[in-house]
Parts: C-alpha cells; sequence; structure tokens
C-alpha cells in the first residue's frame, strides 16, 4: 500500500472501525479513530435530536479536527476510520437551517488546513443489514437508531462524495464483498490498494 493517508468511511454499523484496525495493522500504520465514546452530547442526542444536534455536531467537530490535524503526509502512513467532511454531512442532516449555515462557515475553516486522504474505501451497506450490525455490536445509545435516519445518511453520503474530485474514492458493496470474515476478499482489497484509481467515485460490485 503506497498511501500516507487512507480513509475509510460508511454509515453507521459499516465496520469502518474494525476495517481500518486490519489495515492499519497489516501496514504498519498509525491509526485515528473516531473518539465517539468520548462525546458527552452523544446519547442525549439520540434521546432528543433537536435539543442536542448543535451540540454533539460541535463537539464532533472539534475533535475530528484536532486528531487529523496531525497528519503530515512527509512523515509516517494514516488509516482512519472517518474522513473530516463528515462532520459537514452529519451536520446538514441533523441541523436546522441557521444552524447548519453557521456550522458550514467554521467547517471549512478547519477543512482548509488539513490534508485530503489519498485515498477513500466507502462501505456501502443495505439499511437492513446495517441495523442488524448496530444491533449486532450492541451499543446502548445506537438502538434507538431508525431507518429512516439511515437512509438519510447514505444519500448524504453519496450526494457528498459525487462531488469530491481531490481523491479517489472506491464505493465497496458490502453485500457482495466481506473483507473483515472472508480471506479472499480481504485478499481483493489489497489488489485495490495497490493500483492508482480516478479522482472521484470508482463502484466496486
Amino acid at each position: 500500500m503506497n498511501l500516507n493517508y487512507l480513509s475509510i468511511e460508511g454509515n453507521v454499523g459499516a465496520g469502518k472501525t474494525t476495517l481500518a484496525k486490519l489495515l492499519a495493522k497489516q501496514y504498519n500504520a498509525e491509526i485515528i479513530l473516531e473518539e465517539f465514546e468520548e462525546n458527552p452530547f452523544l446519547t442525549k442526542f439520540f434521546e432528543n435530536q433537536e435539543e442536542y444536534a448543535l451540540r454533539v455536531e460541535l463537539s464532533f467537530l472539534t475533535d475530528r479536527y484536532h486528531q487529523l490535524s496531525k497528519i503530515n503526509k512527509n512523515e509516517k502512513s494514516y488509516v482512519a476510520d472517518y474522513y473530516f467532511r463528515k462532520s459537514e454531512l452529519f451536520a446538514k442532516n441533523n441541523l436546522k437551517a441557521d444552524e447548519a449555515k453557521l456550522f458550514s462557515r467554521i467547517h471549512d475553516i478547519m477543512l482548509n488546513e488539513l490534508a485530503c486522504p489519498d485515498l477513500m474505501i466507502y462501505l456501502d451497506w443495505p439499511t437492513d443489514l446495517l441495523l442488524r450490525n448496530i444491533q449486532k455490536r450492541g451499543r446502548e445509545f445506537e438502538q434507538k437508531i431508525k431507518s429512516d435516519y439511515l437512509d438519510s445518511l447514505t444519500k448524504a453520503y453519496r450526494e457528498q462524495l459525487e462531488k469530491e474530485d481531490k481523491f479517489p474514492i472506491l464505493w465497496i458493496d458490502c453485500e457482495k464483498y466481506n473483507f473483515i470474515e472472508n480471506p479472499n476478499d480481504y485478499r481483493f482489497l489489497n489488489e485495490l490498494l495497490a493500483k492508482k484509481h480516478p479522482m472521484g467515485i470508482t463502484n466496486i460490485n
């Protein structure tokens, strides 16, 4: 893997962290994991989204910025289980219009100071399987997530990533590829990582 900065993305329950850990270990890369458990507003957000949306999104925004600002492409390799623009995507999905506008202004200032990934892997799951994954891993605060919320996020991800033209994106159909449980699929993923890809989305299905 001749990549300095690899980003893993996907909806809630897509398996981003598990895959990021595997790849970081294999390629001796520094891993950057989202610190969702330390967000003091997350549980409250799923109980009352309207009241806590702005607080939870600002908290995630600053945490993500501090984590990703340490990436220096000239020093070592990194694997992250999220991309910074995730903050804007979730904010647009969760905030009121005036709050989202203010949030985007803050987000863009931070984004300009961060490195872009060399490659993104997007793990695309159908909603019913995301719900199965969420139930299986058993995080209490996630059990209230509904299918329409996941549907809206998948749509928002696709719309946002279709606009990205600064790095390649492998949009992978996870109904057909299971990188965690199938060694042949994982070998195929490593073959993909060794190749050059065009900017923007390449569908792997």
